[in-house]
């Protein structure tokens, strides 16, 4: 059986993409590249209009029944599910 190293007890159901992103900065209108990988849900929640960048996609396992992973950017929960 396969399992996460954070879930260690749990087996793996599924594999989630995270990605960088390309986002515009408002203050200076430049186009930005996120600094962590995250899901497209919590780019476009942190910095609105967002587009891939693309080869810097990682699959990551996420355990079965959708349990919730930090998040890099807020400090905050994200559920996987």
């Amino acid at each position: 059986m396969i399992t996460s190293h954070l879930f260690a007890d749990e087996p793996v159901s599924e594999k989630v993409e995270y990605w960088r992103w390309r986002y515009q900065d408002l203050e200076t209108g430049r186009t930005r590249p996120t600094m962590f990988q995250m899901l497209e849900e919590e780019a476009r929640a942190t910095y609105g209009n967002v587009e891939r960048i693309e080869g810097s996609m990682t699959l990551r396992a996420v355990p079965q029944g959708g349990r919730v992973a930090p998040s890099r950017v807020s400090g905050e929960k994200l559920c996987l599910d």
